[in-house]
């Protein structure tokens, strides 16, 4: 057994050999070794130290599962350094694909929201409009009727209803005069 200040003298890869065999005390002091040079390398690339920290954290946890298996070509310390380069680009890129998923649900939910709002705000002038058209005397909603709804000129409403094409004009005009008045406050709520 080695003691506790013992390992402050081993090499790297006495420290690996250890670790292999599943000595804690061997990976923490790995783990103390190069956190903090660890830490520095993630941070300047991250700018956050909370995210930095998370990932020196799961770099070494994934050393600690593959501690049996782990082959290490050169030294600990570039082993290392490109585990934390890796690990920060694969979150980066996580960050950025989560980044956009959510800037596209914010457009779609917009997108929503306005088509909602739009139906909503449509209902609401339909609603007075047909109130407003229904308001008016008999014969002038008949005549507005089959001029905006159901497409007849001024001549076709004449001669369907029997009455003079001045006397059609009259009523359109009243209709849309009518229907300004009494829309007037409902267009100016919409602006």
């Amino acid at each position: 057994m080695i003691s506790p200040t013992g390992y402050n003298d081993l090499s790297d890869e006495k420290l690996l050999a250890l670790l292999k065999d599943g000595q804690e005390e061997a990976f923490d002091h790995l783990y103390f070794r190069y956190r903090n040079k660890l830490l520095s390398v993630a941070y300047n690339r991250l700018k956050a130290k909370e995210i930095a920290e998370e990932i020196v954290q799961d770099v070494f946890a994934d050393i600690w599962q593959k501690r049996q298996t782990l082959q290490i070509r050169n030294t600990l310390s570039a082993y290392l350094c490109t585990a934390i380069k890796y690990a920060v680009l694969d979150y980066i890129r996580s960050q950025n694909t989560k980044d956009s998923y959510v800037a596209e649900m914010m457009k779609v939910s917009e997108s929503a929201a306005s088509t909602v709002e739009h139906a909503v705000e449509f209902n609401e002038l339909d609603f007075h409009l047909n109130k407003s058209i229904d308001a008016l005397p008999a014969k002038c909603r008949e005549v507005f009727t089959l001029s905006r709804y159901e497409n007849y000129s001024v001549r076709e409403i004449a001669e369907k209803l029997e009455i003079s094409p001045e006397t059609a004009k009259y009523h359109i005009a009243h209709a849309l005069k009518t229907l300004r008045l009494n829309l007037k406050h409902i267009y100016n709520f919409f602006l």
